[in-house]
């Protein structure tokens, strides 16, 4: 073989290799895309299950702090609310078929890979709302807790005096018993 044959054969098998890893780079995120959709799904019902949990104990907290609370958990429910959208409408069609003429969603991969900047960005969104809410749930436990420490030495003083009034009322009834 001729040196330059050789050379110029390496030159090609150069270039489709780079090709190659190109096409798999192009082509990847459309490959990835039903799993990243199904990982997205399940932590946005997940999410959404626990901010209705801390929704429905809300009245735990003290008064002064509910507003904020309330308006960040109304800042991840909405967020929430259009990442779920965004994936429904855009990203994923029904397949009819299965049980009862309807089965699974199926995804619409090329529409992922346009969309998916604006789910990362909500996502960013919804991550930086979740800390918020995160300090906020610390600073309303702390405010609790305080409050809490307040009331047990004021409980214990209840009960001295009602072990005080019952001892009273005790010896009060009995000196009744006892002229009766």
């Amino acid at each position: 073989m001729d040196p330059l044959t050789i050379i110029a054969s390496v030159i090609s098998l150069g270039q489709a290799v780079d090709r190659i890893v190109i096409l798999s780079s192009t082509i990847k995120p459309y490959l990835v895309a039903p799993e990243e959709v199904r990982d997205l799904v399940d932590e946005v019902l997940d999410l959404r299950q626990v901010l209705a949990r801390l929704e429905s104990s809300t009245a735990i907290f003290p008064a002064t702090e509910l507003p904020i609370l309330l308006q960040l958990l109304g800042s991840c429910n909405r967020l929430l609310g259009q990442i779920k959208e965004l994936i429904q409408t855009k990203c994923l069609k029904p397949v009819v078929g299965g049980v009862g003429g309807v089965g699974e969603m199926k995804v619409r991969r090329a529409s992922w890979v346009r969309k998916k900047a604006e789910v990362v960005r909500l996502l960013q969104k919804l991550r930086d709302a979740k800390a918020l809410l995160s300090l906020q749930l610390v600073a309303s436990s702390l405010s609790l807790q305080r409050q809490i420490a307040v009331t047990v030495p004021q409980i214990g003083e209840c009960a001295k005096i009602f072990e005080s009034d019952r001892a009273g009322i005790q010896s009060a009834l009995h000196r009744i018993v006892v002229e009766v």
